[in-house]
């Protein structure tokens, strides 16, 4: 199975190379805001030494998850100074907000990175986080690029889940997105920068990329994937059946994976899709019997 990301860095790649940021400054602004907090890097840098997760990556996704509330967990916003609730329930309580992000980002299994951090990389792991939802309605991820005319009208289409399997396509993120945010950051703080920006403009017609195998395309979808392993009570809680492969799903994998003693990669290729047939053909044998 060629891996997920080698298929859609092309795309990544096209789309870095030819925006423009619409919300220019709105981006520039908020970027500013963020630096002159020196809780930011000081929180942040420890994180990246540890983990060789790029700060600039977990700043733009805590700023789209919390609003940088440093109060809370990058795991699921529960207080990281008390026991959690909500998944991934009973972690916790840590020393401080660096400690648990070290934490909530080796249990989301950033810090195995399948190649080294770029632009491109971070473009796909931000996605990955979030989910690939957008993908199955032909749009761009708000997630990533809300904010540039990659995904703001006219020239985007925005669209964007409104509440859980409620997708909207007239609906447009009002927030930042990571990629507009993450621009502005390393323009204004040098030592954020990550390898790999695309400077050429690319003319060519950039296409959306269906999901690919390993993170819900393929004859088995996300919707199927989330049906199966909650038939097998994997997630504890039961995911949304939504069709969006993103994180909570991506964890559940990991989960079924270490139980069959498959690669903990949270992909579902073919090898985790054939454990997944064969246990949920067990399982709903059993419940028959």
């Amino acid at each position: 199975m060629q891996h997920p990301f080698q298929i859609l860095e092309p795309e990544y790649k096209q789309r870095l190379a030819s925006l423009k940021v619409t919300r220019a400054k709105e981006s520039l602004q908020r970027a500013t805001q963020l630096l002159r907090r020196p809780e930011v890097i000081r929180n942040f840098e420890p994180v990246q030494q540890a983990l060789g997760i790029p700060m600039v990556w977990m700043i733009c996704s805590f700023e789209r998850e919390s609003g940088m509330d440093f109060s809370t967990s990058p795991a699921q916003g529960d207080p990281w100074n008390k026991v959690s609730t909500h998944v991934p329930a009973g972690a916790g309580p840590f020393k401080s907000f660096t400690e648990s992000a070290i934490w909530s980002y080796k249990h989301d299994g950033l810090e195995k990175n399948s190649v080294p951090w770029s632009w491109p990389y971070m473009c796909w792991a931000w996605e990955k986080f979030n989910g690939f939802g957008p993908r199955n309605h032909k749009r761009v991820s708000g997630y990533n690029f809300s904010g540039t005319d990659q995904y703001d009208p006219p020239k985007g289409e925005g669209g964007k889940y409104v509440k859980d399997r409620k997708w909207s396509g007239s609906t447009v993120d009002s927030q930042l997105g990571c990629v507009p945010l993450a621009i502005n950051l390393i323009s204004l703080e040098p030592r954020l920068a990550v390898p790999g920006y695309p400077r050429a403009i690319i003319p060519a017609p950039i296409d959306i990329i269906p999901i690919p195998v390993g993170v819900g395309g393929g004859p088995r979808d996300t919707a199927w994937i989330q049906h199966a392993l909650n038939t097998l009570v994997i997630a504890g809680t039961p995911l949304v059946e939504d069709g969006s492969y993103g994180r909570r799903t991506r964890t559940a994998v990991r989960a079924f994976q270490t139980v069959h003693g498959l690669e903990t990669d949270g992909l579902a290729g073919p090898k985790t899709i054939e454990a997944l047939e064969n246990a949920v053909r067990i399982a709903t044998r059993t419940h028959l019997q």
